[in-house]
């Protein structure tokens, strides 16, 4: 059996993309992922060659009142999908959201493939939107997506929660933190405001780190500034005595955020759904600071959600002090220190889900076909 996984655009539909295709893999599915030619794409796919049937389309999004160049991108990525699937013939088809996810999504319903969509957010993304009204399947991180995604009458909708990669179930807290080159029982505070950083957290944490920091002088800083205000930050960090020791670590980012999850007893980070879906494997108590711009303040939804299943709370950079920040971290900081190491799952519960949930459908459809 194939399954054709259209998961392109950002990490955020890529990532557990890659999740659902490792699990189906393990279970002797060919899996092929359906990716852009942006850069973002096409480098951390450079990894899965020789795992996955990779195959890559033309950046599919609708900016602004671009309409001709959308439809055009759409047209060709709906053409090079039929193609694919006539000489590879999938079994099913799955999208991860995003723009890009729409034209393979289109080919399988030429076709009569099997179809459905994983939607991340409580708030859905257009593209889920449109595809979700004539799906088969719909695969949801939150249940309460369900009252905000139209689905046809008849299709399945199924709460899996967020696809996370195998090799999060495979990195213990101890091992994490001697790559990094600490103490087993070290108590590390991680922040992150995604692959772009965010300046107005980078700006929070200094003031942080020169008022509270005394009260958790034994704590390791992991901070991953983004690259555009690494240089900036390396250089406040020095001015303010802080750089130079080894209980703070200054990255733009970090390929390996297995590592950096599992060694954090406290997390500071923006509230996309990947990393949230990420985070809780590990279970850090967390504060999330929700990108105040996202679309339909889809952040700021998915951080109501995840505090309500989770140990975290929230901070409006928008309606919120600075002060009030460095209260709400130090409870989270407190919290962490009483937190005892919690072992990773074995597996991706998500990913299993939605695994099984596909093959299921396919054995149905063959069995009534």
């Amino acid at each position: 059996m194939k399954v054709a996984i259209a998961c392109g655009g950002t990490g955020g539909h890529l990532y557990p993309g890659v999740a659902i295709g490792e699990s189906l893999k393990s279970k002797g599915l060919e899996v092929a992922l359906m990716v852009s030619n942006k850069p973002v794409d096409q480098e951390a796919t450079k990894s899965l060659q020789g795992h996955f049937e990779i195959k890559s389309f033309p950046a599919v999004g609708l900016v602004g009142r671009k309409y001709f160049s959308f439809f055009k991108g759409l047209h060709q990525s709906r053409k090079m999908a039929l193609d694919f699937y006539q000489s590879w013939k999938p079994d099913a088809a799955l999208a991860m959201g995003g723009f890009t996810s729409v034209g393979p999504i289109l080919a399988a319903r030429r076709l009569k493939i099997p179809n459905g969509i994983h939607e991340a957010n409580v708030i859905p993304g257009r593209a889920n939107k449109w595809l979700a009204r004539k799906s088969d399947f719909v695969l949801l991180n939150f249940d309460a997506t369900r009252t905000r995604l139209k689905s046809a009458s008849n299709a399945d909708v199924i709460q899996c929660g967020l696809p996370v990669r195998s090799g999060f179930f495979q990195t213990s807290p101890t091992t994490a933190k001697q790559a990094f080159g600490w103490e087993s029982d070290a108590k590390v505070l991680l922040v992150t405001g995604g692959s772009q950083g965010a300046k107005v957290m980078n700006d929070l944490i200094l003031r942080f780190r020169s008022e509270r920091w005394s009260e958790f002088a034994e704590w390791k800083l992991l901070h991953l500034t983004g690259s555009k205000d690494y240089e900036r930050m390396v250089e406040a960090y020095r001015a303010k005595g802080f750089a130079g020791t080894p209980n703070v670590r200054v990255e733009p980012f970090l390929h390996s955020m297995e590592q950096a999850l599992a060694s954090a007893a406290a997390c500071v980070t923006r509230a996309g759904a990947s990393f949230l879906g990420e985070m809780e494997v590990f279970h850090p108590p967390a504060l999330l600071v929700p990108y105040p711009h996202a679309v339909e303040n889809h952040q700021y939804w998915n951080a109501v959600a995840y505090t309500e299943r989770s140990q975290g709370s929230i901070f409006s950079e928008s309606e919120e002090t600075e002060s009030e920040f460095i209260d709400k971290l130090t409870e989270i900081m407190r919290a962490g220190s009483a937190k005892q190491p919690r072992p990773a799952s074995p597996e991706s519960k998500a990913a299993q889900l939605a695994a099984r949930y596909i093959i299921s459908r396919i054995h149905e459809e063959k069995a009534v076909a």
